[in-house]
């Protein structure tokens, strides 16, 4: 396209550079200027070659002007694209995540009731939103500033519900085993490591069940902004 509109300014010019020649040959003398002098060809030859230049120059300007506009048009409508692509990418990973968090552990981290502790053992992937920490980089593409720091804001948020997951499985476990140990002991030694590891389950439910409610409400706000399709 561009291409064939600059072919399309050179050959005007050439032909209005042609024309002014010609019109050189063929038109009679002028008389110019109080003491009626005239122009001879090679005048002619210089004012329309004068210009010609002229209209060449305002012609690159123009075309320039324009390349300048497609492109970009180009470019922002290639940064519309990967921006669109960006917060799909992320809304389909914290709505998958979350979908799976909710139906297999959700009722149940809403139903702990106080001194209770968490007793599910949630499997927790080593790489936390993937998709959204490799897209950081490109976070520059998204111009509206409170946009960006709601969808890091939420990220975070949904990180600290899976650090909290991760220890209470460590924390479980650890109580499994020392409370297997003081059942066939009946140390009291044991039985009060067991219970301070019962204690720590009670503290972290607590808190698991606070991050998790925090992390819905502000990962279904955050969703309800983000492109669906």
């Amino acid at each position: 396209m561009v291409l064939r509109i600059t072919l399309a300014f050179v050959f005007v010019s050439a032909i209005i550079t042609l024309l002014g020649f010609a019109l050189a040959l063929w038109i009679p003398w002028c008389t110019v200027g109080e003491n009626g002098c005239k122009m001879g060809a090679s005048e002619w030859a210089y004012w329309v070659g004068a210009v010609g230049t002229i209209i060449a120059v305002a012609v690159a300007i123009a075309l320039a002007a324009y390349q300048n506009s497609v492109h970009e048009k180009r470019e922002a409508r290639a940064e519309a694209v990967a921006l669109h692509g960006l917060l799909l990418g992320i809304r389909a990973e914290l709505l998958v995540s979350f979908n799976m968090v909710e139906k297999r552990v959700g009722e149940h981290i809403e139903n702990i009731a106080p001194g209770e502790i968490f007793h599910i053992d949630f499997p927790i992937s080593e790489r936390v939103l993937p998709v959204y920490h490799a897209m950081l980089p490109s976070f520059y593409l998204i111009k509206d500033h409170s946009l960006r720091v709601q969808i890091i804001h939420t990220c975070a948020v949904a990180n600290s519900l899976v650090t909290t997951f991760r220890a209470n499985n460590a924390i479980l476990a650890e109580f499994v085993a020392v409370r297997s140990i003081a059942r066939k002991s009946e140390s009291q030694v044991d039985i009060a490591i067991a219970q301070e590891k019962f204690e720590q389950l009670v503290a972290y439910a607590t808190g698991l069940k606070d991050i998790y409610a925090e992390a819905k409400s502000e990962i279904l706000k955050l969703l309800a902004v983000l492109p669906s399709k």
